[in-house]
C-alpha cells in the first residue's frame, strides 16, 4: 500500500510539471508573437488619384502611423511618387480617394512644379523621390472628405501633388502623385479643318481674262497706260 501511495504522489507531481511546462511554453509563444508583430514595419495604406479615367497609386512620404501593437514615425526628405505621370490638360479635375473611410481632421494639398534636377538619385521601391525644399508651390486646404474632386488650372509642365492627411485614430501620412500637364492633354499636335487660303492655282488651271485696273484713267496722245488684270498671257 505504501508503494502504491508513493507511486500516485510521483505521478501527480509529474503531471504538475508537465502542466507548468505547457503553461510556460504558451507564455513564451505569446511573448515571442507580440515581439515579432511589434518589430514589423508599419506603413499607412496608399491613396489613389484619377484623371480622365486613369488611376495612379500614391507614393508614401513622411508619416506617423499607429498599428495594433505599436506606432512608427518616418521622416522623408521630400515627397515620393510613382515613375510615370498622369497626363492632364491645363484645366482638369482630379478625383482623390483616401485609404480610410474615416474623414481626416486636417487635409492639405501642395501643388509643386518640378524639374529633372529636383529628383533625388534614389531608386528604392521603384519610386521617384523629389527634393522640393527650395521649390515654391501652391498650397490648398481641402474639404475634410475621404473622396472628393479637385479642380486645378496649371501651366504645362511636370507637377508633384503632395497630399497631407491627419486622422485621430491612425495618425498622419503624406502622399505624392505625379502629373504632367500638356497643352492639349495628350501631347499630340492638334489638327485643324477648313479651306486652305493664300494658295497659288496650279499651272493646269485656266482663268478667264479680266481687267482689274487702268492707270491713268485719262491722258493725251502718247501717255503710257498700264493695264492690270488676270488671265493674260505673254505675247510678242
Amino acid at each position: 500500500m505504501a508503494l502504491l501511495g508513493r507511486s500516485k504522489r510521483v505521478k501527480k507531481m509529474n503531471n504538475k510539471k508537465i502542466l507548468y511546462i505547457l503553461i510556460l511554453g504558451f507564455i513564451i509563444l505569446i511573448v515571442t508573437s507580440v515581439y515579432s508583430i511589434s518589430q514589423q514595419e508599419i506603413e499607412p495604406p496608399p491613396a489613389i488619384l484619377k484623371i480622365d479615367g486613369k488611376e495612379q497609386i500614391s507614393g508614401i512620404g513622411s508619416y506617423c502611423w499607429r498599428g495594433t501593437w505599436n506606432a512608427l514615425c518616418i521622416d522623408m526628405t521630400g515627397p515620393t511618387t510613382v515613375q510615370e505621370p498622369l497626363i492632364a490638360s491645363p484645366t482638369f479635375t482630379a478625383n482623390l480617394t483616401l485609404p480610410l473611410q474615416e474623414p481626416p481632421y486636417e487635409l492639405r494639398l501642395d501643388v509643386i512644379r518640378v524639374k529633372d534636377e529636383d529628383e533625388l538619385n534614389f531608386s528604392a521601391r521603384g519610386w521617384r523621390w523629389w527634393d522640393t525644399r527650395d521649390v515654391q508651390g501652391k498650397n490648398f486646404t481641402l474639404p475634410l472628405e475621404s473622396e472628393q474632386d479637385i479642380e486645378l488650372s496649371l501651366e504645362p509642365g511636370l507637377y508633384v501633388l503632395s497630399i497631407g492627411a491627419w486622422w485621430k485614430d491612425k495618425g498622419s501620412a503624406s502622399y505624392g502623385f505625379l502629373v504632367e500637364v500638356r497643352t492639349n492633354g495628350t501631347g499630340a499636335v492638334p489638327t485643324t479643318s477648313g479651306s486652305p487660303v493664300n494658295q497659288t492655282p496650279t499651272s493646269n488651271m485656266t482663268t478667264s481674262p479680266a481687267i482689274t485696273a487702268i492707270q491713268p484713267d485719262a491722258g493725251t496722245i502718247g501717255t503710257k497706260v498700264v493695264i492690270t488684270g488676270i488671265g493674260f498671257t505673254v505675247s510678242r
